[in-house]
């Protein structure tokens, strides 16, 4: 049977309901190249005495994003323990990696690497000044 491009009993819409390449993640820290939102979880399994599984267990479930940017003279980096809105799912995270990569005949890129942990959803992160005290970071 020959490839067929005619479609006459189906409709091929293109439109506002559709999520096309990065545009929606924003450009705070550079053009958005590629982004990737994980949702994961420790994994741990429980054997009985005759090694079968017993029970399987998750911890620490957490989303983990990483996003990768052009990064020109017009963007400042994040600091780590900073927080971002994890695409998709609008949980804050934590920037915990800060890369910048460099590739012949390319632009400078920036990686951004945060995790948000369901157990400190809400949490404030500090940071311990030179004078021995607590400072919020989030303030």
């Amino acid at each position: 049977m020959p490839l067929s491009t005619v479609y006459s009993d189906k409709v091929i819409l293109l439109g506002d309901q559709i999520v096309w390449g990065t545009c929606m993640l924003g450009d705070n820290f550079g053009q958005v190249e590629s982004a990737t939102v994980k949702r994961t979880a420790d994994k741990e399994s429980i054997e009985n005495c005759a090694g079968n599984l017993k029970a399987f267990l998750l911890k620490n479930p957490r989303f983990e994003v990483n996003l990768e940017t052009i990064y020109d003279s017009s963007v400042t980096a994040p600091e780590l323990m900073d927080s971002i809105t994890v695409p998709l799912v609008g949980v804050i995270a934590r920037v915990l990696d800060v890369t910048v990569k460099w590739a012949k005949g390319k632009e400078r890129m920036l990686s951004i690497e945060a995790t948000s942990w369901d157990a400190l959803a809400s949490a404030t992160a500090y940071t311990l000044t030179t004078g021995g005290v607590w400072a919020s970071m989030d303030a």
